[in-house]
């Protein structure tokens, strides 16, 4: 709550700019905070989650649905709701969202398998991304193509998954091992879920 009134302060005493609306820890931290809470509530109440999951996931993922929908719809920019209320529904639609599909053992099948190798590098993906825009920012000055054009998405795209993998290899995999070899895991979920991450990057 103190995040979400924060941005509706912030936005009060000025028009929205990403440097100062957006990116902030002490605006956005409460996104982190809530996919702590899950995280935990997969890991150690895992039982009494997938009870209150189970008969009522179809409302559940609608209702994630629901909440992430408007990030593809609005601008941004130019909606002052989005970027306050708008980042709390966000992240409470992706959290209920993943919790559905976490909570769900689904069949190794090639869809799942490539889902799940970039889902081992979406922090990566997600820090390059805004760099993987710029290029196709770049490119579309370039060559005159309008900022829509397929070339300029497929450049993000293709640009924003192929650097968060391969600097998810560079940096990531190695602090990791780093981490473990000077602060090794002390309980069984966290030695189970390090060596399941580092066996995706890699």
């Amino acid at each position: 709550m103190a995040c979400l009134v924060g941005r509706a302060v912030t936005l009060e005493r000025a028009p929205f700019v990403a440097l100062t609306h957006l990116f902030p820890t002490h605006l956005r931290i409460d996104a982190l905070a809530f996919g702590v809470c899950l995280s935990y509530w997969f890991h150690f109440q895992r039982e009494a989650l997938a009870g209150w999951i189970a008969p009522r996931r179809a409302l559940v993922l609608a209702l994630g649905a629901a909440l992430v929908t408007p990030v593809f719809v609005f601008h941004l920019d130019t909606t002052p709701l989005l970027y306050t209320a708008g980042l709390t529904a966000a992240y409470v639609g992706s959290g209920l969202i993943v919790i559905v599909a976490a909570e769900r053992d689904l069949a190794p099948t090639r869809f799942v398998r490539l889902i799940a190798f970039f889902g081992a590098s979406s922090y990566s993906i997600y820090l390059w991304h805004a760099f993987a825009y710029r290029v196709a920012e770049h490119l579309t000055a370039q060559f005159n193509f309008t900022p829509t054009s397929l070339l300029t998405f497929l450049t993000y795209l293709f640009g924003s998954l192929a650097g968060g993998v391969i600097m998810a290899r560079l940096v990531e995999v190695p602090v990791l091992a780093l981490r473990d070899r000077l602060l090794p895991a002390t309980t069984p979920v966290g030695a189970r879920d390090e060596s399941a991450l580092a066996r995706s990057l890699r």
